[in-house]
């Protein structure tokens, strides 16, 4: 008994591997097909004069200079923290443990061994947004980032623009991923995962919060970054994707 008290007051680390969990922190997902990814999701909301086609849109985001383009601009939404795609949820194993290297928890990512999950979309046709159309409410959403738990409290006009800025690059994510505490409870950790609207047809882990609070995750540095576009057109508290 006296063991047990002495691991559970050590730091703890979770571990996210595509291979059985052995106690090692340096564990991690592998390289090769089931490569993790981190990524930036973003969301420009524009008042409905906004003419998507009146600009370039490149991976540089130069558009966002453009002092036309800023007239339109009612507010930019950042989601927070970064999601990091670590792969298809059934491919992948996850772990607590202690610098003695002793497994407190583990548990497959898709049966998760009292611990729970929470699912998002980033897709905006399938959020459902808020309706106001008081311009001041909704430029002051840009002062704040919006968290993934959170999509469904991002305010949009009855009838605008969205376009949603995804960047992705290869990488692998920085670790150990401490948890803070002295001890573990699986009750106070949830996952987050998306269904198939990033990289599988299937739902992949995307982030994780311990106690409330979201655990950032950080990249190593990957090899450059690939940045894709969509655009919506809005319609009473609705998105529908539109062709450029």
């Amino acid at each position: 008994m006296l063991r047990d008290l002495r691991f559970a007051f050590m730091p703890l680390t979770l571990v996210v591997s595509d291979t059985p969990i052995t106690g090692e922190i340096s564990q991690r997902v592998s390289v090769g097909s089931r490569s993790s990814y981190l990524c930036s999701i973003k969301y420009l909301i524009l008042d409905e004069s906004f003419e998507i086609n009146d600009f370039e849109y490149d991976d540089y985001e130069s558009f966002m200079e453009d002092e036309n383009f800023v007239s339109h601009l009612i507010c930019e939404l950042e989601v927070r923290p970064t999601p990091f795609v670590f792969g298809k949820l059934d491919d992948l194993c996850l772990g607590v443990i202690n610098d003695a290297g002793d497994i407190l928890w583990s548990a497959e990512a898709g049966n998760l061994n009292g611990a729970s999950s929470t699912s998002v979309t980033f897709n905006p046709e399938s959020i459902e947004f808020e309706v106001d159309d008081n311009r001041e409410h909704l430029s002051a959403q840009g002062n704040h980032n919006v968290s993934m738990r959170e999509m469904n409290k991002i305010k949009i006009p009855h009838r605008g623009f969205l376009i949603k800025v995804y960047t992705y690059e290869e990488d692998k994510h920085e670790i150990p991923l401490n948890l803070d505490g002295e001890s573990f409870d699986p009750s106070h950790l949830v996952i987050v995962d998306s269904y198939g609207e990033l990289f599988n047809e299937e739902p992949e882990l995307m982030g994780f919060y311990w106690k409330g609070q979201p655990l950032e995750i950080f990249g190593q540095g990957g090899a450059g970054a690939f940045v894709e576009y969509s655009f919506f057109s809005l319609e009473d508290g609705d998105a529908c994707e539109i062709a450029r």
